[in-house]
């Protein structure tokens, strides 16, 4: 199993330690730009796509920048059925959604995939249109151009909390 990436400090204030000592975990790092993300992603069949830093809270209603890259990348992201991740990829026909996320749970539906199923799991990748995962430039433009027009928005005069 291959872990990467730059995860919160304060989750892993020491990360290669965290990982150094289980067996059959590769703790790579972060990644330096877009190329390297691409073959992060094309050298693995699977990519974790679930987050438990705000369980119960934004965890459950987040879509995941990994989501999008991995599909893009054509690896088969695994998620929880039950929260927003999970449910995007049921809307897309796509993923590994499981309705538990325990060490048994992942196991049996690994060790229940036929190489058939994975054939079928990650063709179904390539069916979601690009514009599902990637935003143009273009696009991005427009957004922020009509945010910045708008005069609906309201601005916050108090600090929401107060500076230490």
């Amino acid at each position: 199993m291959i872990v990467a990436g730059r995860p919160a400090s304060g989750v892993f204030p020491d990360v290669k330690s965290a990982f150094s000592n289980l067996p059959g975990i590769n703790y790579v790092g972060g990644f330096a730009d877009e190329d390297e993300l691409a073959q992060l992603f094309r050298s693995v069949h699977f990519a974790w796509a679930m987050d438990f830093y705000e369980e119960g809270a934004n965890s459950d209603w987040l879509l995941p920048n990994r989501l999008y890259r991995s599909i893009y990348y054509d690896a088969v992201p695994i998620a929880l059925s039950t929260v927003e991740t999970g449910k995007w990829l049921t809307r897309h026909g796509v993923g590994l959604r499981m309705d538990s996320a325990d060490p048994d749970s992942l196991r049996l539906a690994l060790q229940g995939l036929t190489q058939e199923r994975y054939v079928e799991l990650e063709a179904s990748l390539r069916r979601i249109p690009e514009s599902e995962l990637v935003i143009e430039d273009e696009e991005c433009r427009r957004l922020v151009e009509s945010l910045a027009d708008r005069n609906t928005i309201e601005r916050v005069s108090t600090p929401v909390f107060e500076p230490k």
